[in-house]
């Protein structure tokens, strides 16, 4: 019987390596399970600050439309309300009480208890790493953000997780040196962490961004691949976040830029919204996935699968989305809504893996909360 999506995924919690070993017939796993590879990661942004919070950027960062202002009904890029019952502090927003009769208040990712507890989720559903993302510091998000990476690093030391820096790289007009002096001046201080996370021996460090096709990401072929193995010279393993045509060259991607995909140790093709139901999940698994593994492992590479449980089409019920995994796992986000992003990598695991459990959001309009237990049993993603 052919494999496809869905079969695929019904077996996956008893064999993560059936769909590489389908994909690649007798191909050897390019890395071993480390602390990546076999190991399921979850994108964290932490990027969410409030008035008050005491964060240097000092403003309701990405919790409003115009920062200075705290979030309203018309002041609003919320997608979905967190569930805020296990942090000690949360601030005051200008919207009316929930249905509940509970004011709408929101948490900051700049306090310290915030972050342990998103870590601390992460332990008690079996999500492995974290991905941090650091998008270009060299602005008024700076400080605040240098500050997130070691608020990241004590959380994840504080309960067994791992973690690494991702730079995303969207928007980053200087990014071939400025990455570089990130790198050396402030980052790779936090791979002497125990909880920095490692594969192959190395240090990880990903970078999102390269070879899309878009006035975003605007660098030549040349720039990119100087990129990568200058990383690789600094004795990093390196991801990275590429679009989902990269193996074609069409589509989202760049013509040219196969020597800079291929100069990956691991490749993660973004799927977040690309994928809108059953139909369009298969011919993602079919057309994607599988020829991706095969070129991955006859070029003694590792490929990692971004998955989103669900997704909000314009406020309404949330609808389940999937994806074709691979062998690692990676969690990426719907949507802005709490604290990260929610995919799936896979690479060659050799041991079985539920996939992770996520936090119940409420769209702003669903109030009154509805009480599903202490953890959460919907398929909505908050981070």
């Amino acid at each position: 019987m052919a494999i496809s999506r869905r079969t695929f995924l019904g077996s996956a919690a008893a064999a993560w390596g059936a769909l590489s070993l389908a994909g690649a017939p007798g191909a050897a796993a390019a890395s071993a399970p480390g602390d990546v590879v076999g190991k399921i990661t979850v994108g964290y942004q932490g990027w969410f600050a409030c008035a008050g919070d005491g964060a240097p950027i000092g403003a309701w960062w990405h919790w409003s439309q115009n920062w200075g202002q705290p979030p309203s009904p018309g002041n609003n890029v919320i997608k979905a309300w967190p569930d805020v019952r296990e942090y000690t502090r949360t601030y005051p927003t200008a919207y009316g009480n929930l249905g509940n009769g509970a004011p709408a208040t929101l948490f900051s990712s700049y306090d310290q208890q915030t972050v342990d507890t998103h870590f601390l989720w992460m332990q008690q559903n079996g999500c492995d790493t974290a991905a941090l993302q650091r998008f270009n510091p060299n602005s008024s998000e700076g400080a605040t953000r240098d500050a997130m990476a070691a608020k990241v690093r004590a959380a994840a030391e504080a309960h067994g997780r791992k973690f690494y820096v991702m730079y995303d790289a969207t928007g980053w007009a200087n990014m071939q040196s400025e990455l570089k002096t990130d790198w050396t001046a402030k980052m790779s201080a936090h791979t002497a962490s125990p909880a920095y996370a490692r594969q192959n021996g190395k240090p990880v460090v990903c970078v999102w961004g390269f070879g899309y096709d878009d006035a975003n990401h605007p660098w030549d072929a040349s720039t990119c691949l100087d990129v990568v193995r200058w990383f690789k010279a600094q004795g990093c393993y390196v991801i990275g976040g590429v679009p989902r045509e990269w193996r074609t060259s069409d589509g989202g991607s760049r013509p040219g830029f196969g020597d800079v995909y291929r100069a990956f140790d691991m490749l993660s093709p973004w799927m977040v919204g690309a994928i809108g139901d059953a139909a369009g999940s298969d011919w993602a698994y079919e057309n994607l996935t599988v020829p991706d593994l095969a070129d991955c492992a006859a070029h003694g590479m590792t490929t990692s699968r971004a998955c989103c449980p669900a997704t909000f089409r314009g406020g309404s019920a949330p609808t389940a989305t999937s994806c074709g995994a691979s062998s690692t796992t990676w969690c990426a986000p719907a949507r802005k809504a709490s604290t990260s992003r929610c995919s799936t990598s896979t690479a060659k695991a050799t041991r079985s893996r539920r996939p992770p459990k996520t936090r119940r959001c409420l769209p702003p309009a669903c109030s009154p909360w509805t009480k599903t237990g202490r953890r959460a049993r919907r398929t909505t993603t908050c981070g």
